[in-house]
């Protein structure tokens, strides 16, 4: 089985951002109070998308999201914090808003570094230095492991779920862990059959979803949503 890769994605600008609008809008603040822009990083034009919202004078703590997320997802909690941080938010690179480079990492430790490189090239465009980082689930994965390399740029840390595996336990079994869940939450058996193609091809499931295009993108998620939630 070939799995297809999509290695730059094209996306309309105007819409990304009304996208973030009805989702940031939300979180109880007007949008004219969110600052929504790009962050290139590299001489390969490869870029972070950053939203920024609060008070630039206070305390600045950056946010992370899981795998697979964008910083959107925070909305809920972004008013609260905006009463004593200056709050930056931030798309993983090839993951949200952010551009999606080339990627053929298959060593652990090269690919820790990796992470933790984006985030410090991001980092020094944006001359921070003495903030908060706060990362969930895989963001905070990365954010541990920027903190053991670059601690000195940080005030403190914040892990927040934090999930994160360098390799793969050698007990692993697939199916004995979708089994803990129960029946009515398990994926479908075609999606568990398809699992171990899309790791050996260094796929994911958005690769999937980007190629079949926003029809069957969205019974996916659909379907996902209803049986997780």
């Amino acid at each position: 089985m070939k799995v297809k890769k999509i290695i730059e994605d094209k996306y309309d600008e105007a819409a990304l951002l009304e996208a973030e609008k009805k989702v940031l809008m939300h979180s109880g603040l007007s949008w004219d109070q969110f600052k929504a822009y790009n962050v290139k990083i590299d001489e390969e034009g490869n870029f972070i998308r950053t939203i920024e919202v609060g008070d630039a004078t206070k305390p600045k703590i950056v946010l992370i999201h899981g795998y697979g997320g964008s910083s959107v997802k925070f909305w809920k909690i972004i008013k609260p914090l905006t009463e004593n941080y200056h709050l930056i938010m931030i798309d993983i690179i090839g993951m949200g808003a952010s551009s999606r480079p080339k990627f053929d990492l298959c060593e652990p430790n090269k690919i820790d570094e990796y992470l933790v490189e984006w985030l410090e090239k991001w980092r020094s465009k944006m001359n921070l230095t003495d903030f908060v980082l706060a990362g969930h689930s895989f963001g905070g994965y990365v954010s541990g492991l920027y903190a053991t390399k670059y601690h000195y740029h940080l005030r403190k840390l914040l892990l927040i779920s934090p999930l994160g595996i360098s390799k793969m336990p050698e007990d692993f079994d697939l199916n004995k862990e979708i089994e803990k869940f129960p029946a009515d939450q398990r994926p479908p058996a075609f999606v568990i059959k398809m699992a171990p193609y899309i790791w050996r091809y260094m796929s994911s499931p958005f690769d999937i979803m980007r190629s079949t295009g926003p029809f069957v993108s969205n019974k996916l998620l659909n379907f996902y949503i209803k049986i997780r939630f």
